[in-house]
């Protein structure tokens, strides 16, 4: 008889890579973050930590609101012809970051696959013009963000993402 194969909780996927990502941007920090309560689900106004699915500390100078996915079933060509879920977590994210005025962060992956990460084209340019050693392999493409509105974003490794120091991160994205 064949083995039955065990079900992912997809939530507990999902916080697991909560997890991971905020263990990692301590890790890369010195500061610490934390997963969202609810997975991004709470909000406090414009309490600008509380959005998104990782909050920096109080007193962190953090640019960016972050929306983690880990699911299944996406592929790079969906971000090359505009469709499937990328298109909704980044139009999740961009206007979580928006209502905080903080700069959108998607951190996304599926298993045995690297994790990504997706920023506006102008912060990409911003990674990638500033004397760094910003070396990733990358995707630059234009979203359609579903009301005829078109976006162009910048993805990489989020590994390369933390090869920057924490300060010069910090400065050149708040520019």
């Amino acid at each position: 008889m064949a083995e039955k194969k065990k079900r992912v909780n997809g939530k507990s996927k999902g916080s697991g890579f909560e997890r991971l990502i905020a263990k990692l941007l301590t890790s890369w920090s010195g500061e610490l973050f934390s997963k969202v309560p609810a997975s991004g689900g709470l909000r406090w106004g414009k309490d600008h930590r509380v959005a998104g699915d990782i909050v920096p500390p109080v007193d962190s100078e953090f640019p960016f609101c972050i929306e983690c996915k880990k699911h299944e079933g996406w592929l790079m060509d969906d971000l090359i012809k505009g469709t499937g879920n990328i298109v909704k977590w980044w139009n999740q994210c961009t206007r979580d970051a928006d209502n905080i005025e903080k700069t959108p962060l998607l951190v996304f992956s599926r298993n045995r696959a690297p994790i990504f990460f997706m920023v506006r084209y102008e912060d990409f340019v911003k990674l990638c013009d500033n004397g760094s050693n910003f070396t990733t392999n990358y995707l630059i493409t234009t979203l359609d963000k579903g009301d005829g509105e078109l976006e162009c974003v910048g993805v990489g490794i989020f590994d390369e993402l933390l090869t920057f120091e924490k300060e010069y991160l910090y400065q050149i994205i708040s520019e």
